[in-house]
């Protein structure tokens, strides 16, 4: 193909691309991202589509999208799909991803504001070189409850997951983790799950403004912990041990005193022993139950948790 700006000979991949973005009041830094990304997709692919995901946005991203895709008259496609309301970002996303077509999908999870248009390449090749998922995540991390987060859950859930600014994912891969479950309640955690090449590429974006990171992240992070990990589990379980130790020390404790006839309250030993071991068996309970939900929850979320209200191509 010949590029009319330079009139030089330029080899476009001719792959279809999908881009899904993540858009929920993220209009600080959003022209310079979109024209680095389209500027980037433009120059480098024959074929495309952004698909931006509008979760109950109130500022004026979604307009300056709907401008920019005025000004588009090369057959490059921008679609607007707008959610029922604010319904997070992993409903969000799971709606973006079943929408493309693509049989490579760059998903966004946020809008950085010094956005480098030419990671795009770096992580696509690095893609096509081998791997069918290629993550991409900043050297400096700016928030330190994600610092926490990354790090509790790593430990907990034997994993080695990190705050990653996009992620490219290839169509099989993605038909896999489909195959797993319907519903993607946390992306990260199925997609290094999913047996395939995984690789993560790290950039630098110690010159890149701070960018703001969804705010419902908290609750991500504890349904997260709670599906994907043993933390409630093993929380409940040295709460048992802890229990089961004071109830052993106490009835060590009892018959000391009986065979040395050592004075104490009336009483007061017997009632503690007691309450020691109902404690104990409260937690044990706990436990079971606890271990009886993780089952039914590793095979419950199956439905499809989003709504969207409309589906608009620019």
């Amino acid at each position: 193909m010949i590029n009319e700006a330079s009139g030089m000979v330029q080899n476009k991949e001719n792959g279809f691309l999908s881009v899904v973005l993540y858009m929920y009041n993220n209009e600080k830094g959003i022209r310079h991202f979109f024209n680095s990304l389209y500027g980037a997709l433009d120059a480098n692919f024959e074929h495309f589509e952004i698909i931006c995901v509008n979760d109950g946005s109130e500022d004026k991203a979604m307009a300056f999208v709907e401008e920019f895709a005025k000004n588009v008259h090369d057959g490059k496609i921008i679609t607007v799909l707008t959610m029922s309301g604010h319904q997070g970002i992993e409903a969000a996303m799971n709606a973006g991803v079943d929408l493309a077509i693509g049989d490579w999908i760059f998903e966004f999870d946020i809008i950085e504001e010094g956005f480098d248009g030419k990671l795009i390449m770096e992580v696509y090749r690095k893609a096509v070189s081998g791997y069918d998922i290629v993550t991409a995540a900043p050297k400096n991390i700016h928030s330190l409850s994600s610092k926490l987060f990354y790090r509790v859950y790593n430990f907990v859930g034997n994993e080695n997951l990190s705050s990653e600014s996009f992620i490219l994912i290839s169509r099989r891969a993605l038909n896999r983790i489909k195959t797993i479950n319907q519903f993607v309640p946390y992306r990260k955690v199925l997609y290094s799950r999913s047996g395939l090449p995984i690789v993560k590429m790290y950039y630098d974006n110690r010159s890149w403004e701070k960018s703001e990171r969804p705010k419902n992240g908290s609750d991500l992070a504890l349904e997260s912990l709670i599906l994907f990990t043993r933390a409630i589990q093993s929380i409940s379980l040295i709460i048992s041990v802890f229990f089961a130790l004071f109830t052993t020390a106490f009835g060590i404790y009892i018959l000391i005193i009986r065979f040395f006839h050592i004075f104490s309250p009336e009483g007061w030993a017997t009632q503690m022993l007691f309450l020691s071991i109902g404690f104990f068996g409260v937690f044990i309970l706990f436990f079971f139950v606890i271990k009886y939900l993780s089952v039914i929850l590793n095979v419950v979320f199956v439905k499809q948790r989003y709504l969207v209200e409309s589906v608009r191509k620019l």
